[in-house]
């Protein structure tokens, strides 16, 4: 009996012991396990960039300056107002522009008055012909002198009338009135004020009339009489105070009258009035001198001078006429059109107009501001678009195509990525340090209120895309004898009980092998596996060919003996 516990004993110790070293190992190899880095590779997709640095542009923009010196008069837009091609942003007051604007103002009023006249044909041909009716006429008047010496008598005459009109206007407007003209207007104001008083007593008393009617009363007895009869009575006195008020109206302006003579003649005369007399005098004696002239020019015939004058002004009209008959000359249309065109182009100096249709985005210039040619008035920007223009290395210009998708980023909108496409590629590079670059410009597709003119971005351009590719990361590429490889970590089963421990080498494959428990019994090892690499990325690689498939486990940091 104690044999048999004493062999329990050992057996049992054996087990405990046997189970130890299998947890102890199992430990051991967890332990091995889990100071490697690993990752377990899949399908994905991976991109070719390029990545580059720029700045947010607009579609279209502009700086606008002032041509001219002078003191602005008006500014008519503010920041971000959205204006059309044409628009006026600010002006120059007139009254401060250099003098060569207002003799051009005065260019384009007089070619425009003369091109409307030109253009006007049938204006134009009716002036020439009266002209040259006139010219006739002066000249048939000249070969048959009769009817001239009559006119210029008869011209005579009527300037002999105006001149005494004339003479008695200023005689009556330098009199001083006596006092009988006095009394006299005195009286009439006087007998205008009794009938204005008369007229309105004789109103009174048909109103008094028409209420007594009214009420059927007359001098204090009742009076029998009808609706119809009383309303027929006061038709009749309504009709006579009618006539009573616009009487009335008219005595009041005659006494109005009355009363302005009156007062009139109690003032000395108006010197005013008697220089304009005195005027008028002087022009009519002059235009009598004129007819007097005329006539004695005239009276014996017209001289051989007189007609060949008059022979030459109707050979004039005759051309003139011959000239604008068929309308206007061409070459005479397109010089006062040209003469148009140069003096507005010339006074447009005084005004800025928006360039295109766009938005306001800067404003340099204020009213009251002096300003000289050449200072900046406005920035003008299409933000129908926004672009980024990006610097690309010369490196990888050549990677680039118009039509490429572009991942854009903004310190401006952390965690947020933007995307847009590539729109135009600059052929000119900048040097700069040594190196080009060129300018790429690539359309923003989805912008927002977080983007904004002038911010710095950064950009991915992909040059390739490529979708379901078994992937690696590039921090797993190792190099081993002249190939690329990667360490694949494998575990298989493992039915021995007998701790066991191998390593294995050769040129290629190497393998680190470790035993198990019975509880956990796998061979666990890390081979290298030459690949070939495809399309590369800032971060994974494209794996061509090699043993390898989705799903297996690689390391990062395969142990030292492996790589040795």
């Amino acid at each position: 009996m104690k044999k048999v516990v004493i062999v329990l004993t050992i057996i049992l110790l054996v087990i405990v012991g046997f189970i130890s070293v299998g947890l102890f190992l199992g430990e051991m190899q967890d332990k091995t396990l889990s100071q490697y880095e690993t990752e377990t590779l899949e399908l994905g997709t991976i991109y070719r960039k390029v990545e580059a640095d720029g700045v947010v542009t607009s579609n279209q923009t502009s700086l606008l300056f002032w041509k001219i010196s002078g003191e602005v008069a008006n500014v008519n837009v503010q920041t971000g107002y959205k204006v059309d091609t044409g628009t006026k942003l600010a002006s120059i007051d007139p009254n401060s522009t250099p003098a060569y604007l207002i003799i051009a103002q005065i260019e384009k009023i007089t070619a425009e008055t003369a091109l409307n006249l030109l253009l006007n044909s049938q204006l134009q041909q009716t002036q020439a012909l009266n002209a040259l009716d006139k010219a006739q006429k002066r000249l048939d008047d000249a070969l048959h002198p009769e009817e001239i010496q009559a006119e210029a008598l008869k011209k005579v005459a009527l300037a002999q009338e105006t001149v005494d009109d004339a003479q008695r206007n200023y005689e009556i407007a330098s009199a001083v009135p006596t006092q009988a003209d006095i009394d006299a207007a005195y009286s009439n104001m006087l007998l205008a004020e009794n009938r204005i008083k008369e007229t309105e007593d004789q109103i009174d008393k048909l109103n008094s009339t028409s209420i007594r009617i009214g009420v059927n009363q007359v001098g204090g007895r009742r009076m029998e009489l009808d609706q119809e009869q009383i309303n027929d009575i006061q038709s009749d006195i309504t009709k006579g105070i009618k006539q009573l008020e616009l009487l009335l109206s008219q005595q009041r302006y005659q006494y109005e009258k009355l009363k302005d003579r009156y007062n009139k003649l109690l003032q000395p005369p108006n010197p005013a009035d008697i220089k304009l007399a005195e005027s008028d005098l002087a022009l009519a004696k002059a235009e009598l001198s004129d007819a007097e002239k005329e006539w004695e020019r005239i009276k014996g015939g017209t001289s051989l001078g007189d007609l060949a004058v008059y022979e030459a002004q109707v050979a004039d009209a005759q051309r003139e006429w011959e000239r604008v008959k068929d309308g206007p000359n061409p070459d005479d249309v397109s010089i006062y059109e040209a003469r148009i065109a140069a003096a507005e182009a010339t006074l447009k100096d005084t005004e800025i107009l928006a360039p295109f249709d766009g938005t306001v985005t800067a404003i340099h210039t204020k009213p009251n501001d002096l300003v000289e040619p050449g200072s900046t008035a406005f920035q003008i920007d299409d933000l129908t678009h926004l672009y980024a223009s990006l610097n690309v290395t010369e490196i990888d210009i050549s990677l680039l195509d118009i039509g490429q998708s572009v991942i854009l980023t903004f310190d401006s909108a952390p965690g947020a990525e933007y995307h847009g496409k590539i729109t135009e590629i600059g052929i000119v590079g900048t040097k700069l340090l040594g190196a080009s670059s060129f300018k790429v410009k690539a359309e923003i597709l989805d912008p927002d209120e977080n983007i904004r003119l002038g911010m710095t971005t950064s950009a991915e351009i992909i040059i390739k895309e490529m979708d379901d590719v078994l992937m690696v990361p590039n921090q797993a590429i190792s190099g081993l004898d002249g190939n690329i490889v990667i360490y694949k970590l494998s575990t298989e089963p493992k039915g021995s009980l007998i701790p066991l421990f191998t390593w294995e080498r050769n040129s290629i494959d190497s393998s680190f092998k470790f035993p198990l428990t019975p509880q956990n019994s796998v061979k666990i090892s890390i081979s290298a596996i030459p690949i070939e690499l495809g399309i590369k990325s800032g971060t994974n690689s494209e794996i061509l060919s090699g043993e390898l498939a989705p799903g297996d486990k690689i390391i990062f940091d395969p142990p030292e003996d492996i790589l040795n």
